[in-house]
């Protein structure tokens, strides 16, 4: 008898224990809301949400009068505490959803080392002055003292050395570290050099997801941009948005993703980038009436769904157009590809194939909020790709 109900009580222990693992393992770790809204999680248990913010006492599932901000949280299956939940509350505003593609061109807190190489000297020798000491990926900061911010300051600097050592501080991994290196006379042109390749700036077209009219706030591209030769994420001092005239588009194709082309106008500058994030290029705009559509509300991650949407885009046109699209899948895991999408207008599909190179930041909307941007197309199926929401987007400024 009291094996029988030894064995019992182990049953017990053992799918209560597997209920809680898997309610654990099925339960968000993050939640999202609109400020002013009420926490929901789909379950067919009873589920509560209870958070201690800086305000004292417990609140379950109703966030309406927490300012934004993250909260720390608890989620209860059955009155059972079964696991702690960030609470992220989104501000209650209206955005401007844009479309426009525009010239992204970012300066670089210092110039960033792609290479190094070989100068032939007056001498008939053949120098290497910075192999070993630098690398692809380097970010110098600053050459004997002085801030560097393009390669003519550097050319400048180190041709007044007259071949005398230079103390060149760089950055490596997020570590400063600093280093002598002795130019050499170039055979080519008599100027001294220390043999590496550097670039002070990158450009390129980008679309424009949002704009706040009362901020001027704009957020771009719904990605970060990296350096194609240090494979990182730039680290920007600040840039400037264009405007561009796009000249033609490449179609995209299965294995060949296609791209927008165009020419920046840098003598008509519509705004300043202030940061390169992992979630896009953030910044304020000089003035919002060039966006002309309509403010509207945010979604958080929870209220999107499966199912149809629209992206703006100003790819075929010179004002952007609503496109129909299908949100395919949500996902979440990554801050990027929130969320699986294709492309399922045909007039899209006809002159780009899908997604192209430039798209990245258009907006996408569903039941009339703005939920979030594209970000990446599948190159063996240029109809499809990833989403970012726009909370991540609102999120990642700070």
């Amino acid at each position: 008898m009291k094996k029988t109900a030894l064995k019992y009580i182990y049953v017990i222990v053992f799918a209560f224990c597997a209920v809680y693992m898997l309610l654990f393992c099925c339960l968000p770790s993050h939640i999202s809301i609109i400020k002013g809204s009420k926490a929901q999680i789909a379950s067919v248990l009873p589920v509560s949400i209870s958070a201690n913010a800086e305000t004292e006492g417990e609140i379950e599932y109703d966030f309406s009068s927490y300012d934004e901000g993250k909260y720390d949280a608890t989620v209860s299956v059955a009155g059972i505490p079964v696991k702690k939940v960030k609470v992220s509350i989104l501000p209650d505003t209206l955005l401007v959803p844009c479309g426009n593609v525009e010239g992204l061109v970012l300066d670089y807190d210092g110039v960033m080392v792609l290479g190094t190489g070989k100068i032939d000297t007056l001498e008939g020798k053949s120098i290497s002055p910075s192999k070993g000491v630098l690398k692809t990926g380097d970010v110098i900061k600053e050459i004997d003292s002085v801030h560097v911010e393009s390669r003519q300051r550097v050319s400048e600097i180190i041709e007044k050395s007259n071949g005398k050592e230079v103390l060149v501080v760089f950055e490596r991994n997020g570590q400063r570290s600093e280093v002598k290196i002795k130019p050499v006379q170039s055979l080519s042109d008599n100027k001294y050099k220390i043999g590496c390749w550097i670039r002070g700036e990158t450009q390129g077209l980008g679309t424009i997801t949002y704009v706040n009219k009362n901020t001027g706030e704009f957020g771009a591209l719904g990605h970060g941009v990296y350096d194609a030769d240090a494979e990182k994420l730039l680290e920007i001092e600040n840039g400037i948005v264009t405007k561009a005239e796009i000249s033609g588009i490449n179609k995209g194709e299965k294995g060949i993703p296609g791209e927008i082309s165009g020419v920046l106008d840098k003598t008509e500058v519509i705004g300043k980038i202030e940061k390169n994030t992992a979630c896009g290029v953030f910044g304020k705009m000089d003035s919002t009436d060039i966006f002309k559509f309509k403010e509207i509300p945010l979604a958080a991650s929870g209220e999107i769904k499966e199912g149809k949407a629209v992206i703006l885009s100003a790819a075929l046109s010179e004002k952007a157009e609503e496109y129909d699209i299908e949100i395919e899948s949500i996902m979440g895991k990554e801050l990027d590809k929130s969320m699986m999408i294709k492309i399922t207008d045909s007039r899209l599909i006809e002159k780009t194939g899908g997604i192209v190179q430039g798209m990245s930041g258009s907006p996408i909307i569903q039941d009339g909020k703005l939920v979030g941007a594209v970000t990446h197309v599948l190159v063996n199926d240029p109809t499809r790709g990833y989403g970012i929401f726009i909370e991540n987007m609102l999120d990642t400024p700070g």
